[in-house]
């Protein structure tokens, strides 16, 4: 590669990485923003969106998005003079709401998953090899008796 390209190509290479940076900027100021207003709102209506769990902020997706269909060619004025650019914010939270639903109902699986491996483990602990009873009785004077071929 000659010079001229390879000022080119490193040109292009900074224009781009200039680009991401500014996209990466732009990304972490919208997601500031919808982290205000989820804290907004959260705190005058409480932790109500996670009452009806993923389904419920599926809807209210629904909802929004209903809303953004209505805009009109001429105006991107919504329902209540709430701007389309309101909505896309609600939007973007309510896909993260419904993703800690989701990563929730993991957890919660995980940890009956565990539980149950936890006492499954104790319970083996426990058992007899070759009764399969917990605590087995001791043996009759008989059973003591007899040799163990």
């Amino acid at each position: 590669m000659d010079s001229t390209n390879n000022f080119k190509f490193n040109l292009e290479l900074s224009e781009n990485n200039e680009t991401t940076s500014s996209r990466v900027s732009q990304m972490q100021s919208i997601q500031n923003e919808g982290l205000e207003l989820f804290k907004r709102k959260n705190q005058d209506y409480g932790d109500a969106f996670a009452n009806y769990g993923v389904v419920g902020v599926l809807v209210r997706m629904g909802d929004k998005i209903a809303r953004l269909q209505s805009i009109s060619t001429k105006s991107v004025s919504l329902v209540d003079s709430e701007s389309l650019r309101d909505t896309l914010i609600d939007l973007h939270n309510y896909s993260a709401m419904a993703i800690m639903l989701l990563d929730e109902d993991d957890m919660k699986k995980m940890r009956q998953q565990l539980d149950i491996l936890k006492e499954r483990e104790f319970v083996d602990q426990d058992l007899d090899a070759t009764t399969r009873h917990p605590n087995p009785p001791p043996p009759t004077p008989r059973q003591a008796s007899r040799p163990k071929w």
